[in-house]
């Protein structure tokens, strides 16, 4: 029985180096031939772009009649000026929307910092208060009055974190309202 299965493998083994040293073909040759067979002979799809969109009117005007073709030239240097003057308006509104997110972004930024820091200075504030036991007995009210004061201090701060995030989501809108780019908001 192991005679057969060695018998087996052998030929196995052979079959395969025999295929190997007889195939002429390199795996890049092949990889190019299959290329070159999955390639078609013309592009078929065609993309349209917004040059070739405004240019087919004036195409197919200029061929129906050309004593009109001067006009249509006119007319598409005018419109191409609108365009000019569209897209820099476009571009003035996006660095004017850029420079208000930026801004907004920095005054929530600075409200959360001086939450963080509130937080902060009252914690170790607490901590020393605890720590010195003569303190804690002879005037808790102070403390409850100083923690009082602390929480005021934190609502009003969540308050204003919550109108500035409410504004950036305002501007954001605007944004999109705009037709411009919404990554502008980030």
């Amino acid at each position: 029985m192991k005679r057969i299965v060695l018998f087996t493998l052998a030929a196995l083994l052979m079959g395969f180096a025999v295929g190997a040293w007889a195939q002429d073909v390199s795996l890049g040759e092949y990889a190019r031939k299959q290329r070159e067979k999955q390639k078609p002979a013309s592009p078929t799809t065609r993309v349209f772009t917004n040059d070739d969109i405004a240019s087919s009117p004036a195409a197919s005007a200029s061929a129906e009649a050309p004593a009109d073709s001067d006009k249509d030239k006119a007319k598409s240097k005018d419109g191409k000026k609108k365009d000019e003057t569209k897209a820099e308006q476009m571009a003035k509104a996006a660095e004017e929307f850029k420079t208000r997110v930026a801004e907004q972004k920095g005054k929530v930024a600075e409200i959360q910092r001086n939450m963080d820091v509130s937080e902060r200075e009252f914690k170790l504030h607490s901590i020393d208060w605890y720590t010195q036991a003569g303190n804690a007995l002879l005037d808790p009210k102070k403390y409850k009055d100083e923690t009082d004061k602390h929480n005021k201090e934190m609502d009003d701060l969540r308050k204003e974190l919550a109108d500035a995030q409410a504004e950036l989501e305002k501007i954001r809108e605007e944004i999109r309202q705009a037709g411009l780019s919404s990554s502008l908001g980030d």
